[in-house]
Formats: C-alpha cells, structure tokens, sequence
C-alpha cells in the first residue's frame, strides 16, 4: 500500500490501542498477548477494507480474555450491538461498547450481565479442557461451595450430587463460570481426537460446574478428564453443550451455611438440574428476596422474622422449584438442611402451575422420609412428577468455631497451597512459583504463627519451607530466600468469605496478605504481589499434609507447646 492508503488503517489501529487504554478492566482482563493478538487483527481487517469508519464497537469479549482462546476479533460497520448480535454469542460475549462507550458504559454492562446470569447455551461451543487435580477431595473448598469444608466436606448434605460421587465435575473459567451462575450446571463434553499438547483418545462425559478459576474453559478432576481425553494431563480442544443434570434420589437440597440469626442467612442450593438464577426464602407466609453471595450460595435478611419457611428457586431454564415448609421453625441452626425428599417439593415452569421439568433421560426413583411416607420421583417421556411427603430436617456436627480433628491447623501443621490453576506453590531453591500440582517436599510448608490454638481468619503467619527459609514479600516479587521472622516475611491470613476471627480449617479458601497491603497471586506458574484483589487468581486451597508424607532427610522445625 502506498503511504496515503496507509494512513487510515494507521489511524485506526491507534484508535484501538485507545479503546485498550481507556478501559476500565482489572487485571485479570487485558494479558500483554491478547494486546498483541487485538492489534494484528486489526491490521489484517483494516487492510481489508478501506474504511476510516471501522469502530469495533461489536467486538467479542473473548478476544480479549485472559487466555485469548476465543475467536478471532472483526471488525464492524455497526455503530453498536444488536440485540440479535448479543444474542448470538450465547450470552457469554460482553459487547467492547460496554466498556468504551462512557454515557451508556453503566446501564449496558448491567443488562450485559443480567444476560450472563440467564445464559443461553442452547448451541455446541467449541473450547478448551485442562486437568485439575488426580485428588479425591479437591473439590473441598471450590468457590461453589458445595463440600464446604465447615459443613462437612464431601460428606455435606450439600454435596450429594451424584456427579460428585463419581468425580464427574469441573471448575470453569470465568466466562463460563458467570459469576456463579452456572454453579450446578451440567454439560456434556466431548474430544474428537483433534491435535492437543498430550496423546488422546475421543471420548465424552456429563460434568458438572463446581468451582472457577480455570485457565481454559474447563479444569476437570483426573478421572473425568481421563474419561474425556483417554490422557492424565494436558491441554485439550473440545466441544460442550449444556444438559440437564440427573439429581439423586433425595432432589433439591437447601443447606444454611449461615443460621442461628432471624437477620440474616446464607444458603447453598444443590442437587437440581440445572443451575439457580433466583431464590427467595420466605418466612410465616411473607417472601424475602434473595441475593447471591458468590458461587451457589445465596442470602437474605429477613429483618427478625420467625416462624414456618419455604425456599423457593429458579433455574436458568425457567422453571421454579419449591421446597413447601422446609423449616417448621426459623432460623435454624448452622448447617441445617432440608430436602425434596424429606419435605413437600413442586416444580413449575415460568408461565404454568404444572409441575414438569424436561430431562434428557427416563428415571425412576423412589425415597423414604422420616416419618416413613413415600415421595417417588417417575419420570416417562421426559418428564418428572413429583408428589409430596412430611417435613423434616438435620443439622451437622460441624460448628463455625471449630474443625474436625483430621482438618485443624495450628502452629507448626504442615500445608499445602493449591492455587486456581491446580497447581500447588512451591519452593524451588530459592525461587517461589506455581508450576507443579505435586504434593511432595518442595510443596510443603510450615505454619509459623506466635499464638495457640487453631489457625483463625486476621491472624499473621509465616510460611516456613522445606529449605527453612521462610516465604518473602519484596516489593513485588515473592520468593525464599530468607529464613529471617520480619516484617517482610509476615502474612495475615483471610479466610474467603469469613470474617476476622473465624476459624480456618483443611479445605478452606484462603487469601495471603503481604506487609505492603497487596495479595499473594498466581498468572500462570508465576507468584507475585502486584494487587489488592481478593478474586480467584489471588484465592488458595489450604490442604493439610499428611505427616506419611514426611521424607528422610527432610529438614523439619521442632516447636514447643
């Protein structure tokens, strides 16, 4: 091209880097790569055409995601998007005129995101799969909250699926994952055999959401990636479509993570087909709209209330369901739950008060309550009818103020970290990173804290490693190199979603707060402190080390009582 043909697609690739720069995106959003990728799109476009006119308002978010495995970024001659345009994108794409178009930049990216919370994912999607973890509880401490370690772990009411049982669930990344909308959400995977980083084998498998933070679309435990991908790690391409889930034979369960208040609850729904969008609890007959906290988990504040309660919920295809009288009494205690099986349950579509709910497959399953009356569960022609039974519910041993035996933390307990990606933090020399999910040496750290008893929310520890330096904060970079007890090396501890005071047990997510105000995180393999953030980069799985695990010639720490 000449160098007055030239000029226009000049001026508009600057223009772009304008958009980039004026964005107000955290920085979790923009990678350096994606910058690169957006700005050779736009010069392979605008070579195409000629036109000054090309705005890129109608821009696919997944362009500029943090992995850049979406489709390629083109331009448009519209001046914004369309409905239809929106539309078409699943409900997963924010529209780049959200975040640029400063006069409408609120109200767009508030309808943008009631798109997300009621996503369309009528169609196959193309994606990508990693491995998450070979452990049998990873998913004790997932962002979804359904083996909330307080609540019991894998043995909580709230995790009955049976897709936990089977290891058949997945973290999302965070465009899937949508906020927690699709906590509970079932989708059928397949790998075609298509070149990937590891030898594969075609395979498919129903999996369902539990947790976010992936790096692709889909971080899924050993065996269902196995069973996916005929592989144990690598990166895979796939296809997915949503389905509804197939539910244990008790159906829906409401399980309070936050009880003992008439002021305020906290609630985790599971077991359904598909994922909650909506939830209200209602107390002696008057409704109290319910507000998601984050993952599945929902609250309210019922302002003193008591009496009899209902849960109500409404999942993204639009039906409602009902557990009639779940509670004879509110509030309850802490980890109280309630089930379709132990209480009256309907179903209802959106617009009808039938009770019918389409699934993909026929089931028949029958439960006994109590109080010895039968709820049978017949579905034929891909239908479900419920009837109803009396009410009950139960309460774990579990106490917010204390742990079970095998899952306390105190000083001198042995840990490891597991991060968003999967892989675990650890120490390599005198270098501190992410690379590896290993649960070996190098991986294991100390707990070093002034007081007794248990680990608690608010406190500052130092993590000792096997080399018996302890982790630093300098400036910045985070490594080992050290085995000084200063100011550098201290970390107040904050449990995800607890309070200061709150014990912190096996399982739990964590957030590690250095000396200069900012969060341990991981991008990719590397550990830093650049930020204030408290999202899934920044969020740790603390996992209690099994003292078998403990190795001739490992150095160790003798603390006294």
């Amino acid at each position: 091209l000449t160098p007055a043909e030239t000029l226009p697609q000049v001026a508009t690739v600057s223009a772009l880097g304008f958009y980039i720069a004026t964005m107000n995106c955290s920085h979790h959003c923009v990678r350096r790569h994606n910058v690169l990728t957006l700005l050779l799109t736009a010069i392979s476009a605008t070579v195409v055409s000629s036109s000054m006119d090309s705005d890129y308002k109608n821009m696919d978010e997944s362009c500029i995601d943090r992995e850049g495995e979406g489709p390629s970024c083109a331009a448009s001659s519209s001046s914004s998007p369309s409905d239809a345009d929106l539309e078409s994108l699943g409900g997963l794409g924010l529209g780049l005129a959200a975040a640029t178009a400063s006069t409408k930049k609120k109200s767009e990216e508030s309808a943008l995101l009631q798109r997300k919370a009621n996503l369309d994912l009528s169609r196959t999607m193309d994606g990508y799969m990693t491995m998450w973890s070979d452990s049998a509880t990873t998913i004790v401490g997932g962002s979804c909250e359904y083996a909330n370690a307080a609540s019991g772990g894998l043995s909580a009411p709230s995790a009955g699926s049976p897709y936990v049982a089977s290891r058949a669930y997945c973290a999302a990344d965070s465009t899937l994952y949508a906020g927690g909308a699709t906590c509970g959400s079932c989708f059928r995977v397949a790998y075609d055999g298509s070149p990937a980083t590891d030898p594969g084998t075609p395979g498919e498998l129903v999996v369902q959401i539990v947790d976010s933070g992936s790096a692709k679309t889909f971080d899924c435990q050993v065996d269902a990636f196995e069973t996916i991908t005929g592989a144990r790690t690598g990166v895979f391409p796939v296809t997915y479509e949503a389905v509804d889930c197939d539910v244990s034979s008790g159906g829906m369960v409401a399980t309070v993570l936050d009880g003992n208040n008439a002021w305020y609850t906290k609630v985790v729904f599971s077991n359904l087909i598909q994922g909650v969008v909506a939830a209200v609890l209602k107390v002696d007959g008057v409704s109290y709209t319910m507000s998601r906290v984050s993952g599945a988990t929902w609250s309210a504040s019922p302002g003193g209330a008591t009496g009899a309660a209902t849960f109500a919920v409404t999942l993204q295809g639009g039906a409602t369901v009902e557990l009639s009288s779940c509670f004879d009494k509110w509030p309850v205690d802490t980890y109280s739950s309630c089930s379709a099986g132990s209480t009256a349950a309907t179903t209802t579509e959106a617009t009808t008060t039938t009770k019918t709910t389409t699934k993909a497959s026929t089931t028949t399953a029958t439960t006994a309550s109590t109080t010895s009356t039968t709820t049978t569960a017949a579905t034929t022609a891909n239908s479900i009818t419920t009837t109803s039974s009396s009410s009950s519910s139960s309460s774990s041993a579990a106490s917010s103020s204390s742990c079970a035996a095998d899952s306390e933390l105190q000083n001198g307990t042995s840990i490891f970290l597991k991060a968003h990606t999967g892989m675990r933090l650890t120490v390599d020399g005198t270098e501190v990173h992410a690379k590896w999910d290993h649960q070996g040496t190098w991986q294991r750290f100390l707990i070093d804290k002034d007081s007794s008893g248990s680990l608690k929310s608010g406190e500052k520890i130092y993590l000792v490693a096997h080399t018996g330096n302890r982790v630093v904060v300098e400036g910045s970079t985070v490594h080992a190199r050290w085995s000084n007890r200063g100011t550098w090396e201290a970390l107040t501890v904050e449990k995800d979603g607890g309070s200061a005071g709150d014990v912190i047990c096996a399982g739990d997510s964590i957030y590690l707060v250095a000396h200069t105000t900012k969060t341990l995180c991981v991008q990719d393999t590397e550990v830093h402190a650049l930020w204030q953030n408290r999202l899934s980069w920044e969020r740790f799985v603390i996992e209690k080390a099994d003292a078998a695990l403990l190795e001739t010639d490992d150095k160790v720490q003798i603390v006294k009582h």
